[in-house]
């Protein structure tokens, strides 16, 4: 018992840490809310870390058996692929610069934000939604779409494109 109230607690102060600007946009939301929050922020922070140290037992874990993805390149991906992926996939840095919890009915989150992932000299700068499912008591990962944010030109885009900068609208 004491060990799952210490877990609970690594998980708030990790959901509370994500990013200072997550923290200022929390200033206008309720206390209930925050707590509400929290174990969602907690997962999508070690779904970040599972990535970052190719920690395939903690992605088994989080990702549910009906776990779909659809990254900024177009390629989708189920739960073995995923999995499959990240035992080579080396990912430098990826860091969460805003990420918003919105309850869509009971046992179901969805979290929009913006994250920046770094593979050597390399960046994609991108945004992100995923839904999160309550199953047998954990928060599990069922769905993750992200794409390159056409309001911040991504250092990786720019080799590909020759830094040629997006058309204005």
């Amino acid at each position: 018992m004491r060990r799952l109230a210490l877990v609970g607690v690594l998980m708030v102060g990790a959901a509370l840490s994500l990013t200072r600007s997550s923290l200022a946009q929390s200033t206008s939301r309720t206390a209930a809310q925050m707590v509400a929050e929290a174990p969602v922020l907690g997962a999508e922070e070690q779904f970040r870390r599972a990535k970052v140290d190719n920690d395939t037992a903690t992605l088994r874990y989080l990702l549910s058996e009906a776990f779909l993805e659809t990254n900024q390149n177009g390629n989708s991906r189920n739960k073995a692929e995923m999995i499959a992926l990240f035992e080579s996939f080396q990912i430098s840095s990826l860091t969460t610069d805003r990420a918003d919890v919105r309850f869509s009915a009971e046992g179901i989150a969805v979290v929009h934000g913006a994250q920046t992932e770094r593979r050597g000299p390399a960046a994609d700068v991108m945004l992100f939604t995923r839904v999160w499912v309550r199953e047998a008591g954990a928060w599990k990962l069922l769905s993750s779409a992200q794409f390159l944010d056409p309001q911040r030109q991504s250092l990786s885009s720019m080799f590909r494109t020759g830094f040629a900068r997006p058309a204005a609208r």
